[in-house]
């Protein structure tokens, strides 16, 4: 059943990730590297930030992605559906920053990585009671 309906991780991942930095682009635009505490970020800086045309469409982005999370839920228990969501950041992430952010990445790095493929796919797969 992974096979069939592993595509929505993806969608859901997509979504997410992309909505996500949408919202650290709109969110850095008012902040300019501004270090504030809580009571200034909501006081001052909130309302400027929510009117973000990258906040507000990172913020649709993310609404995409927790419907298509609602989609995975219904055909997978919550106890693999995270993990494989989880894992599947991970690596998403090691691949968008060597290629898009020019990362460096060591032996630990990737050995990390084969770990949580070896660990998704044994949250993938059924045992049979």
């Amino acid at each position: 059943m992974l096979f069939k309906h592993g595509i929505w991780f993806l969608v859901t991942l997509g979504f997410s990730l992309a909505g996500q930095m949408l919202l650290k682009k709109g969110i850095m635009k008012v902040l300019v590297g501004r270090h504030l505490s809580a009571g200034e970020y909501v006081t001052h800086y909130l309302g400027q930030i929510i009117c973000q045309p990258y906040v507000l469409l990172g913020i649709f982005m993310c609404g995409i992605g927790a419907v298509s999370w609602m989609y995975v839920l219904s055909f997978f228990p919550l106890s693999t559906a995270l993990p494989i969501l989880g894992g599947m950041g991970y690596i998403l992430l090691f691949i968008a920053s060597k290629v898009f952010l020019g990362e460096e990445a060591n032996l630990v790095n990737f050995l990390g990585i084969l770990t949580i493929i070896l660990g998704l796919y044994l949250v993938s797969i059924r045992t049979s009671p």
